[in-house]
């Protein structure tokens, strides 16, 4: 699945009384995962989970 298809879903469970929480990837390693991460920090509808951080160090 793309970004948009998981904010879709995100949006379709809403109304439904479901708290969404996004969980993103551990490392991030081109632009195009980041520009993920940031529409999916923009969309203001979702908690976002910062994957385990710990891989990166």
């Amino acid at each position: 699945m793309k970004t948009d298809d998981w904010l879709t879903t995100a949006k379709h469970l809403l109304p439904n009384g479901k708290r969404i929480i996004i969980s993103t990837l551990a490392l991030i390693q081109v632009l195009s995962e980041l520009t993920d991460l940031k529409r999916y920090l923009d969309n203001g509808e979702s908690l976002l989970e910062a994957n385990n951080l710990i891989t990166g160090h």
